[in-house]
């Protein structure tokens, strides 16, 4: 993703996802829509959790800790 530094709204609802990586270097990340995916509940909260709309509270505390595993 190193072409979407610069990527202001990122939208993965609903794609089975089940880590959180690959978003190190969306610096510029504003809005994280992630709900809908088996994620482990503990790390979403360590991150700061979901918004009713599904979205990350803090999505730069996803990129943090994409950049540290």
């Amino acid at each position: 993703m190193d072409s979407l530094e610069n990527l202001p709204n990122l939208f993965l609802n609903e794609n089975y996802i089940k880590e959180i990586k690959g978003l190190g270097n969306l610096n510029k990340l504003e809005v994280l829509g992630i709900s809908g995916n088996p994620l482990n509940a503990d790390v979403l909260k360590q991150l700061g959790g979901l918004s009713e709309d599904g979205s990350a509270k803090k999505p730069l505390k996803f990129v943090k800790y994409c950049k540290k595993h």
